[in-house]
Parts: structure tokens; C-alpha cells; sequence
């Protein structure tokens, strides 16, 4: 067939250079996977930073709330030493506990329990859960023997009262020479100890729960529960012991759909690079 002196011959790229066209493409992918991974890169340390601020706000707590239980102690010992010398009468023992707890109300009462488990005096009277001439039951009498026992101010495990009040003793015992005469007891009440024992900034910022284990929650500062990816934190309370930790949980300040928009930006704006050298090429 002749062909026309006007007929013009279109070239065709080699096939050893089809390659080059695949190059954008390439280059969009590797710009896609470099902004996800610096937008990880920020989230990642966010979360880093929140998690670190987390950890040194709870040692902080803890330890303000380990000085409180400290202090509360060396009262129980003071009573306890006033009571073996003799210069200690149940009016005093009220008048001092009444005063004691007054400022500081995460304790409820306190009480002198005698050798036999009884209990002698109770104070104050109008918020004592022990009254005198009560026995101590099953609970509270396992942790006396145990103070008695170890020698040492001794804590008991968490317990609900009858009317379900969660409450944890501390138990102070006195001896005359190698007799055991009894013990001062100091009564708290787990949510006053998360009430009171934490400044309200804290409580603002995070959800303070007093656990045992790591799930098994007795108390909680707060009603309202933390996002499920909020960053959680666990630490022993010394020197209770009985597995007892606090767990504070950081309330997100930014949503999951918020950090998931520049991921989904990311995407959109590749597909509309992609989409314009696809129509390109086709055009060329």
C-alpha cells in the first residue's frame, strides 16, 4: 500500500525505557509512606510524652500519699507509747483522736483493742464503725494476730463493713516487755484516702482508682471512665501491701477520629497525584 507523503510516523518509546513512566508513581509512594511515617513519628512521641508525664505525676501522688499514711502512723504510735506510760486516759484518747481526725479526714475512727480482741475505747463517737466492747471480726482479727506476729504497725487487706463502706486497717501493736497487750488500730476509708490524700488537680487531670492487682477495682476518684486508649499506669502503695496499687488514667485530649484524619488526608491527596499522572499519560 502507498502511503501518503503526508502520512507521519509516531514513535514509540523503547521498551528498555517503559520504565520511566512508572517513576512518579514511585516517587508518590515514597512521598506517602514518608509523611506516614513522620505522622507516626509525632503520635508516637505524643504519646511518649503524655505517658512520662503520667508516670511522674503517680510517683508524686504515691508518695504524697505514702507521707499522709506515714504521719497517720506515727500518731497511732505516739497514742499507743502514751497509753504503755500511763498518761493516757480515755478522755485524752478521744480529745486527741477527735483533733487527729479532724485533719485528717481519710481516717474514721480509731480505736484500742485490747489483748483479747476486744475493743476497749473507740473514737470519735459519732463516726466510730467500732464500738466499745465489740469483738473484732474474722477479718480484723486475722490482722491483729499478723501485727502481733510481724512485731510492726501492720496493714490489713481491703474489707467492706455492713454498710458497705470499703475500708482498710492499720494496726499498731504494744508490748509490755514480750507480752503483747494489744493494739491501736487506725480505721480509713479507701474513697477518703483517694478524696483526700490527692490534690483536686490531679483528680482533674486523671482518673485516680485504687486497685488490687490490676483490675479488681475497690475505689475510684471519679465517676466518669477514661477513653479505651487512654494511657493507663500502675504503681504499689507503700507500705500497704496485699497487692494493693494505685492506677491513674490519662484522659485523651484529642479523639481517635482526630489522629486518624491526617493518615486519611495523606491518602486522598496521593490519590489525586496518582490519578493526574495516570490522566497525563493517557493524554500524552
Amino acid at each position: 500500500m502507498d502511503r501518503s507523503p503526508f502520512h507521519r510516523v509516531i514513535p514509540r518509546v523503547s521498551s528498555s525505557r517503559e520504565w520511566l513512566w512508572y517513576l512518579p508513581y514511585m516517587a508518590v509512594g515514597l512521598f506517602a509512606l514518608a509523611m506516614f511515617a513522620l505522622v507516626w513519628g509525632l503520635q508516637k512521641r505524643e504519646i511518649d510524652l503524655e505517658r512520662n508525664a503520667l508516670a511522674r505525676d503517680v510517683q508524686w501522688a504515691e508518695q504524697t500519699m505514702r507521707l499522709h499514711l506515714q504521719a497517720n502512723q506515727e500518731f497511732l504510735v505516739q497514742l499507743a507509747r502514751d497509753f504503755a506510760q500511763g498518761a493516757l486516759t480515755e478522755p485524752q484518747f478521744s480529745a486527741k483522736t477527735r483533733q487527729h481526725v479532724a485533719g485528717n479526714p481519710e481516717l474514721t475512727s480509731v480505736a484500742w483493742v485490747d489483748y483479747d480482741e476486744k475493743i476497749i475505747w473507740a473514737a470519735p463517737f459519732d463516726t466510730a464503725d467500732w464500738m466499745s466492747g465489740e469483738r473484732l471480726n474474722a477479718n480484723q482479727a486475722l490482722a491483729f494476730i499478723n501485727a502481733r506476729e510481724a512485731a510492726r504497725p501492720t496493714y490489713g487487706e481491703p474489707y467492706v463493713d455492713d454498710r458497705g463502706k470499703k475500708l482498710l486497717d492499720i494496726y499498731v501493736p504494744l508490748f509490755d516487755g514480750r507480752q503483747h497487750v494489744g493494739a491501736m488500730v487506725g480505721v480509713y476509708s479507701i474513697e477518703g484516702m483517694l478524696r483526700h490524700l490527692v490534690p483536686t488537680w490531679f483528680t482533674e487531670k486523671y482518673q485516680l482508682s485504687m486497685v488490687i492487682g490490676e483490675d479488681k477495682v475497690l475505689a475510684s476518684s471519679s465517676a466518669t471512665r477514661p477513653m479505651e486508649d487512654a494511657i493507663a499506669y500502675v504503681i504499689p502503695i507503700e507500705p500497704i501491701g496485699h497487692d494493693l496499687n494505685l492506677r491513674p488514667a490519662g484522659y485523651r485530649t484529642t479523639s481517635q477520629l482526630s489522629r486518624l484524619v491526617p493518615a486519611v488526608l495523606i491518602v486522598r491527596l496521593s490519590l489525586v497525584i496518582v490519578g493526574s499522572l495516570w490522566a497525563l499519560r493517557m493524554h500524552l
